[in-house]
């Protein structure tokens, strides 16, 4: 018996969870989900062993997939098989050490998607990223998922799992008034009252010579706060060795103008009955947020794999680049907000 959930590439991929969601919607090309969602930024602010990190995330606050963690009672491959036969993604924690193609010598914890399996085969079809950032899809005997999710649960006594099925709307209607809702919480450094209970009481998990534990963060910022002060962590970066960049920083950038554009395409060609003025302020805002993707793409290329240390002229570039991008994207934001004042 083989089963194999729908599973394409990510239009953006900063963290396992909504690398999974984008793999999945653009498996059902379902974009359109995407207009109108809530997209809330939120970064911790965090020290461990001395050195200063900035943990900046974007996540999605819309029902658009029915989710739930359940407890793994039984052996990890038993209880995914079941899942995925209820048309469910999994993800699930394991130790990446545990795995040949991870290529990683001591324990370490991460997510991992697994969307399909083969009986006969005995094989796992999971999605993550490699060592050196990438997102793929690979294929994992279900001997070594065992091996490696029981190794996990040994350091940290998680049982948990989450559970995923893709159910959207069949209303591909724009709901402009929760797009204004989403932009105002972002505006005001702020995010929806169900993220910030569940991001004020979140532990951040590390690994360090192979042993597991949790920090509390020093610090949560919400909104457009986030892009203020990853712009503050960069500069400390670069004038303090203790002070770390992070790859996922500069991608949630890209990450936002790229969700704005996915969503300004949407708006330009799917509301006609908008009247003469308003259509041509969406046009203008489409070719300016397409060109401010273009600018931002090269983000892509920065060859840093997850953390830059002691270079000068990478840091200088993405300062620049933050600068730049946070300053267009915040006009951009307000155009669009503006222009919904019209609609509304």
């Amino acid at each position: 018996m083989k089963m194999i959930l729908p599973y394409e590439s990510p239009v953006i991929s900063q963290n396992p969870i909504d690398a999974m969601e984008m793999s999945v919607i653009a498996a059902h090309n379902a974009y359109y989900t995407l207009v109108d969602n809530y997209w809330e930024t939120f970064a911790f602010q965090f020290c461990d062993k001395g050195n200063h990190y900035y943990d900046a995330h974007i996540s999605n606050n819309v029902k658009i997939f029915e989710s739930k963690f359940i407890e793994c009672n039984n052996k990890i491959s038993e209880t995914l098989i079941e899942s995925i036969n209820k048309y469910y993604y999994i993800i699930v924690e394991i130790d990446w050490s545990k795995i040949k193609y991870f290529k990683i010598s001591e324990f370490f914890l991460h997510p991992i998607t697994v969307y399909g399996f083969n009986i006969e085969e005995r094989l796992f079809y999971i999605a993550d990223f490699s060592s050196i950032g990438t997102y793929n899809k690979i294929e994992v005997s279900f001997d070594d998922i065992e091996i490696a999710y029981d190794s996990a649960v040994c350091r940290t006594r998680n049982y948990s799992i989450l559970l995923k099925k893709f159910k959207p709307s069949n209303n591909k209607q724009i709901n402009f008034l929760k797009i204004k809702e989403e932009i105002n919480l972002f505006l005001d450094d702020k995010c929806s009252d169900d993220n910030h209970c569940i991001w004020n009481k979140t532990l951040i998990p590390r690994v360090f010579d192979g042993n597991y534990y949790e920090l509390a963060p020093e610090a949560i910022y919400y909104g457009k706060n986030v892009l203020e002060n990853t712009l503050v962590h960069t500069i400390n970066c670069k004038n303090n060795i203790k002070y770390i960049y992070e790859k996922k920083a500069i991608y949630l950038i890209y990450a936002l103008v790229r969700l704005f554009y996915i969503r300004i395409c949407y708006i330009k060609d799917n509301e006609a009955e908008l009247v003469q003025d308003i259509s041509n302020r969406i046009a203008n805002l489409h070719q300016d947020v397409c060109d401010l993707l273009k600018y931002t793409e090269p983000i892509l290329m920065f060859s840093l794999k997850y953390e830059v240390k002691k270079d000068i002229a990478t840091l200088d570039r993405i300062i620049l680049k933050t600068k730049v991008v946070n300053g267009r994207y915040l006009q951009l934001l307000q155009e669009l907000n503006n222009i919904l004042n019209l609609v509304i």
